[in-house]
């Protein structure tokens, strides 16, 4: 009988947890502050999705960019918790659908892949003379394999050791700001694949949403994403 009654106390309060839980102590003008890049970068992307709808671009590969994007808008109020593990587990998933979107859209056939890694060496040999894609090919491996050691918890470094539920909602300065961090490059490198690989859309799409796309990049990698259009036409 204690048992039982151990037990029902227990689930009594994780529902008196979840009808009472709040993160409104959490959003402070600080983390809203962190959280500005983030959305700018992400909006750019959203941009993207409304213009490939528009555009009735092909259904299955498009559905790989959804995805991607999408994972990307769950990080959000998992990031504003302190769900830091869960975070990067998403955030992988975010690249794994971007790596089979880009895949396709080169021609690529998924099916015939049995590794994610196999994604980035076929990426790289379908344009090995493009010195940028290639580099942004590299970032997107190395953000993928630092995450893999969270998805496969390679040692106690990448544990979270979560004893409880009400040890959340949770703020730690130092993670949010490096998943911040984190986040901001990927989208961005997802943001400078996209104009490469959509560049026709980019010049005929809604202004407003150029400029927004154009607008979460630097000086630099605008340059850069222009001379390579000088080159290839």
């Amino acid at each position: 009988m204690t048992r039982i009654n151990g037990v029902q106390d227990s689930f009594n309060s994780l529902i008196d947890y979840l009808r009472n839980y709040s993160i409104s102590g959490i959003i402070t003008d600080e983390v809203s502050g962190k959280l500005r890049s983030l959305h700018k970068n992400l909006y750019a992307l959203l941009c993207w999705k409304i213009e490939l709808e528009s555009s009735k671009s092909n259904d299955k590969e498009s559905e790989y960019f959804f995805e991607c994007l999408s994972d990307l808008i769950q990080i959000i109020p998992l990031l504003s918790q302190g769900f830091y593990k869960a975070v990067k587990l998403l955030h992988r998933g975010s690249v794994e659908n971007f790596l089979r979107w880009l895949v396709v859209k080169c021609g690529g056939d998924i099916e015939k892949f049995c590794h994610t890694y196999q994604y980035f060496e076929f990426l790289k040999t379908a344009h090995c003379g493009d010195i940028l894609y290639i580099r942004l090919i590299d970032d997107l491996r190395e953000t993928y394999a630092r995450l893999c050691r969270y998805v496969h918890t390679s040692g106690s470094f990448y544990c979270t050791f979560s004893q409880a539920l009400n040890e959340f909602p949770a703020y730690n300065n130092e993670l949010f700001k490096d998943d911040i961090e984190d986040l901001c490059n990927t989208i961005n490198v997802f943001n400078q694949f996209m104009i490469k690989c959509q560049s026709v859309l980019l010049d005929n799409m809604f202004p407003g949403n150029k400029d927004a796309i154009l607008d979460s990049l630097s000086k630099t990698q605008k340059r850069e994403l222009l001379d390579t259009f000088v080159k290839s036409s």
